[in-house]
């Protein structure tokens, strides 16, 4: 865990990873799954934490009762969908919620796809006024963001006899994405070889890539039908954020055969994966030639012939 301040809305301070992305700050859109603190006012939790700055006593959400919790829906529009979220911070702005002798501890917390992160922050505020605490950041995560994924956080008071109050919560998610592959037509196709082509984007992480191969249809690709080409080692795309084309020669084929292929990259989010595309050999016909004799008696003239006959036949 990583911990470092923020105020008012700056922008949170997050570990670095290169060829990351990171979202935008992201606040409450809705109530989440908890909902064990009490409102300032009204019953809508998430009202009571989605300021853009932290406003202390104006509005919050506060419990006495420790072991409860309460989180809030995030919306994930802005991260693609296939992206791995390797990075969760969250900074709360909170305190306790009575004066005098005594503790409180208050923690945060992720639930992603519906499983709760650890608790996280170990916060001890002193005073009754929330305020900007410092951020807590879950790292090293391989979270995969589909069109179905769900994230909310919140925050936990753990420990304590003077309870604790929310103002205001918000979140920096820090992402990757795997390569994005394309199958291109192949050529230089000949007997026995072909050149099979793609092009690949990056995505702003170091990529390789290579092929597969096979007689059979896969349907879709994978990284386990037929065989690896090359069998080992791949090409190198680089770590940009634009297609590059690559290819490699496919030797040892049938003459007059189907073959199917597709292209296949990696990096450090996961690999990508192109079409299936396929290509037929060059067929070379083989031409024999044969050569028989024919003889004629012609019992009741002068002379015999012969005759000779040639045969071209193709295979």
């Amino acid at each position: 865990m990583k911990k470092l301040l923020l105020c008012g809305a700056a922008l949170l301070a997050l570990p670095i990873f290169a060829h990351a992305a990171t979202s935008p700050i992201i606040l409450p859109t809705a109530t989440g799954t908890y909902n064990e603190w009490t409102p300032k006012s009204g019953t809508t939790h998430y009202t009571a934490v989605d300021e853009t700055p932290c406003n202390g006593t104006t509005d919050y959400v506060a419990t006495s009762t420790t072991g409860k919790r309460d989180s809030y829906s995030i919306a994930l529009s802005s991260i693609p969908n296939n992206a791995f979220i390797t990075n969760i911070a969250i900074v709360p702005c909170a305190s306790r919620a009575s004066t005098g002798t005594g503790s409180s501890v208050l923690n945060v917390f992720y639930r992603y796809n519906g499983t709760n992160g650890s608790d996280l922050g170990s916060y001890a505020p002193s005073g009754t006024t929330p305020s900007a605490l410092a951020t807590s950041t879950w790292s090293g995560l391989s979270l995969l963001k589909t069109a179905t994924s769900t994230l909310e956080i919140g925050m936990v008071y753990t420990s304590g006899t003077k309870g604790g109050r929310l103002s205001r919560i918000a979140t920096q998610l820090t992402y990757g994405l795997p390569p994005s592959a394309t199958t291109s037509a192949a050529s230089s196709i000949t007997t026995t070889s072909a050149l099979l082509n793609g092009t690949v984007n990056p995505n702003g992480t170091t990529t390789t890539a290579w092929f597969r191969l096979s007689t059979t249809n896969p349907g879709t690709c994978n990284d386990t039908f037929g065989t690896r080409v090359p069998a080992s080692g791949s090409t190198s795309i680089g770590s940009g954020t634009s297609s590059v084309a690559y290819a490699t020669t496919t030797t040892g084929l049938i003459q007059n055969t189907t073959y199917y292929y597709c292209a296949i990259a990696t990096n450090g989010y996961g690999k990508g994966y192109g079409t299936v595309q396929s290509f037929t050999t060059a067929y070379t016909p083989v031409t024999t030639t044969i050569t028989t004799n024919i003889t004629t008696n012609q019992t009741w003239g002068i002379s015999s012939s012969t005759y000779y006959v040639a045969a071209n036949i193709s295979v």
